[in-house]
């Protein structure tokens, strides 16, 4: 027979026992956050659903219940009661808004708080209904990608399943799929509300969707949106790399006239205060009609850079034009090598400053009143 020593020495406290409903963890405490967000008399649906999740992964739905009545005073577990029934009422309590906390906060069980917050906010109402179903309409896409939209319009669809659940058959042996069928057809209606309420740029997903019979899930419809939003992400994504790879191309092999040895000195920077110097854009040829040379009669350069006055460069690949020696009678130059005569270049240099004086007149000269020279010219070409 077992000696009473021996059995008292078996005896494990209540509240330290794993398969006990008394037991208690060593990080159990009141202020052990249980829910993310304070409940303030609104989406009682919600924060119900969390504070029930908790309590029940510890083994405490039995206190809120009142499935596990107060033992009394001179029993063994009295105290394991008493301990675990606080700490749920420490829970319930970091749960709740300020004013809330101040019309339960004098219960003495877990169980009557419980009971006054179901009376007084579990109750379906038409003003809830509505509530939900105005934010249910309120609700759309926007700025917001299709996971957060989805999970937005989801939310809210759940909440009104809480308050307004579907009916369910009850009959033994029943075949007649009611409660299927009405499924069935919520599925729909709610598939047809997440659509109308896509941004415009999903219109042919959409159309797709409204296309098919019968209608598809609303998760599958969901997975085909989201195929389509990560292809445009991929797409943008693509097309924004091709853009910087180009322009960091376009960046390594570009130089500018001054710095590219094929021009030589040409569109080197000025000097500080040298206002007769050409701007760079006109060096790069946007204005290059509007230069002209006072020495050798000439356009596309002033007298500054004019190769005539100055010199050719050594590292020039082409040679001078012949007819701006003949032009001023350069006695190295033969006239049997130059394609015009000496009058013919004089009527040449003579029309080309009549145009210029023309452009600084902003007159065009009409091809009738055209001189002799310009004739040649024409003959000429």
């Amino acid at each position: 027979m077992e000696s009473p020593m021996n059995s008292a020495s078996r005896f494990i406290e209540p509240t330290q026992d794993p398969c006990f409903v008394y037991y208690i963890h060593p990080a159990d405490n009141t202020s052990l956050k249980v829910v993310s967000d304070l409940f303030n008399g609104e989406h009682y649906s919600s924060w119900k659903r969390s504070l029930i999740l908790h309590l029940s992964t510890k083994n405490k739905m039995c206190f809120v219940d009142g499935s596990l009545p107060k033992p009394p005073s001179l029993d063994s577990k009295y105290k394991a009661w008493v301990r675990c029934n606080d700490l749920v009422i420490g829970w319930i309590l970091g749960t709740l808004g300020p004013l809330i906390i101040k019309s339960v906060f004098f219960y003495k069980t877990a169980h009557e708080i419980w009971k006054d917050l179901e009376d007084r906010y579990g109750q379906t109402s038409n003003a809830q209904m509505y509530s939900i179903q105005e934010e249910i309409f309120a609700a759309h896409q926007e700025d917001d990608s299709i996971p957060e939209y989805f999970a937005r319009i989801k939310n809210i669809w759940d909440q009104f399943d809480d308050v307004c659940p579907l009916p369910i058959c009850t009959c033994s042996g029943c075949t007649c799929n009611l409660t299927m069928k009405y499924l069935k057809i919520q599925q729909d209606q709610r598939l047809l509300q997440f659509l109308m309420r896509l941004k415009a740029s999903y219109q042919q997903v959409r159309s797709n969707v409204l296309m098919m019979m019968p209608l598809p899930p609303i998760n599958q419809a969901y997975n085909l949106l989201l195929q389509v939003e990560r292809h445009k992400q991929l797409s943008e994504s693509g097309h924004s790399s091709e853009t910087m790879a180009f322009a960091a191309d376009r960046k390594k092999f570009y130089k500018p006239p001054h710095q590219n040895p094929q021009f030589g000195n040409y569109g080197s920077k000025p000097a500080s205060g040298d206002n007769s110097y050409p701007s760079f854009r006109q060096n790069m040829g946007y204005r290059k009609r509007d230069l002209f040379c006072d020495h050798c009669k000439m356009t596309n350069h002033t007298i500054d850079k004019c190769f005539k006055l100055h010199g050719f460069p050594s590292d020039r690949p082409h040679q001078p034009k012949k007819f701006a020696h003949y032009a001023h009678g350069d006695d190295n130059n033969s006239e049997t090598d130059s394609p015009f005569t000496k009058e013919q270049l004089n009527a040449i240099m003579s029309y080309i400053s009549k145009q210029k004086d023309s452009k600084s007149k902003n007159s065009v000269p009409l091809i009738g009143e055209s001189s002799n020279s310009a004739a040649l010219f024409a003959e000429r070409y």
